[in-house]
């Protein structure tokens, strides 16, 4: 009788040292991380005043807060499409994003909403979507780029259109 009660006390002791020393399972949340960096972006074919499918590269240049206190540097390449892309905005885009942090690990986002504007010259683009593999597995991800083309407005009148831009980048996942 004292085996089984000695056993079930035993274990319920190591269960609450576990909890106190801050101990969770593998399938706990992960933090929060955000990133900030400078993005190129290139278009293919080029932006122009009509609609047409646009597929969309990009790299990025971040920097992440990974934890509370930790920082570290990170690289991202994006490869996305736009069924109606013009000069004047993004419709429907879809991307797939991948980070590889510092440290060596990566997340690989799909971003399957996504809109973009434009006021005063400057495309603020703005993508939602999930973590599918990786840091942040599961999470939930949230993009958004200003970005001023590289080239005049009337490039949007030749037959080469705006091939690319430069701007800004914050990125979010979230548990």
């Amino acid at each position: 009788m004292f085996r089984k009660r000695g056993l079930g006390v035993a274990l319920c002791s190591l269960a609450l040292i576990g909890a106190a020393m801050g101990w969770a399972p593998a399938t706990q949340a992960h933090t929060p991380i955000s990133c900030t960096g400078d993005a190129n972006t290139s278009y293919s074919p080029g932006l122009r005043l009509t609609p047409q499918r646009i597929s969309v590269q990009e790299g990025v240049a971040y920097t992440c807060t990974t934890a509370p206190g930790r920082v570290t540097a990170a690289t991202s390449h994006i490869v996305g499409e736009s069924p109606g892309g013009t000069c004047l905005a993004f419709h429907a885009i879809r991307a797939r994003e991948t980070v590889r942090y510092g440290d060596g690990s990566t997340s690989v986002i799909f971003y399957n909403t996504g809109r973009a504007t434009r006021v005063l010259g400057v495309n603020t683009v703005r993508l939602a979507g999930i973590v599918v593999s990786g840091r942040g597995q599961g999470g939930h991800a949230e993009r958004v780029m200003q970005v001023t083309p590289a080239g005049t407005p009337a490039a949007c009148v030749t037959r080469e259109g705006i091939q690319s831009s430069n701007g800004q980048v914050q990125m979010r996942i979230l548990p």
